[in-house]
């Protein structure tokens, strides 16, 4: 099963296109003396999955952000509470959700073996159903992760296209002497990649997508669907950023796009939207799988598949 019926499959199995956000804020979770900080993570999260099983309430992706579990390290300590914690986390969801996919979001590039190193971090150390990537480089350091996203590979590589931040434009927005914005020759790329022999289907952009940034959305959907091309898109935004969920699918209806091939993300506002561990409700857990119930509903995705 390549990384496009793996998403579709997904999608039709947990009845959602949301992304649940893993970006560990160990100011805002339940601690315990008696746990190490590698526990109290493992803890925190095993209470929501199970309290998503209960429910019955689940997401259509995982995206842990490797810098949050990173930075929880001490190499010069010899001390890897944070690497620990997602080893755990990753063991858990391929346990309790195996047809749910994990994105491991590294946005990292280099060329050369650099590049082939870094790819192989999150296939092969981590392995991850899925990672995240950028592509200023160039194509030579793009396969480097496209490569693990063949038919017989399976995998899934969401190359960053554009950002939702405040000096996104900076760069993403220079145009071209027939005045194409970056960020949609880098879309054009990614197309190309993803089909032209010998084709890469896991191969998708990241869009990132809040109330001012939904005509790039648009623009970038519509020239999908005109070339009558297939692209994974992981949309990050929606929550703190203050990303539209219903808006965002409208844009996304407007363009025809395929709602199964979306992930549209959200982080804290699933895991731990009371931001500090001082306003932690005694129901936290319910809490959290109300808020992606919530999501789900804004979605309000119907399958399609199958």
């Amino acid at each position: 099963m390549n990384y496009l019926d793996f998403l579709r499959q997904s999608a039709a199995d947990t009845g959602s296109i949301a992304c649940m956000g893993l970006d560990i804020n160990i100011k805002a979770i339940p601690r315990d003396p008696k746990r190490s900080l590698t526990e109290d993570i493992v803890f925190f999260y095993r209470t929501i999955f199970e309290e998503m099983v209960k429910q019955n309430v689940f997401p259509g992706a995982f995206k842990p952000n490797l810098g949050f579990y990173l930075d929880l390290d001490k190499p010069r300590e010899h001390m890897y509470n944070g690497s620990d914690a997602l080893g755990y986390t990753i063991d858990m969801l391929e346990s309790m959700f195996p047809n749910i996919p994990i994105i491991l979001d590294f946005k990292t590039e280099d060329i050369a073996a650099s590049a082939g190193n870094y790819a192989s971090v999150i296939y092969n150390r981590w392995r991850a159903r899925a990672g995240t990537a950028g592509l200023y480089p160039g194509k030579d350091s793009a396969m480097e992760f496209a490569k693990y996203c063949d038919e017989a590979g399976g995998r899934g590589v969401y190359f960053l296209c554009r950002t939702s931040n405040p000096s996104a434009g900076n760069f993403q927005s220079f145009t071209n002497a027939d005045g194409l914005s970056l960020y949609l020759e880098v879309a054009d790329k990614v197309m190309e990649w993803s089909q032209s022999p010998p084709g890469y289907p896991g191969a998708g952009i990241v869009i990132g997508t809040t109330a001012e940034y939904l005509n790039e959305l648009t623009n970038i959907t519509k020239r999908v669907k005109q070339a009558k091309r297939s692209l994974p898109v992981l949309i990050p935004g929606v929550g703190t950023q203050g990303g539209p969920a219903p808006e965002i699918i409208a844009k996304l209806e407007d363009a025809g796009y395929d709602l199964d091939l979306v992930r549209i993300n959200s982080s804290s506002g699933l895991t731990h939207p009371w931001k500090t561990v001082d306003k932690i409700p005694a129901d936290w857990q319910k809490v959290c799988v109300a808020n992606l119930f919530k999501l789900n509903q804004e979605i309000g995705y119907k399958t399609s598949y199958g």
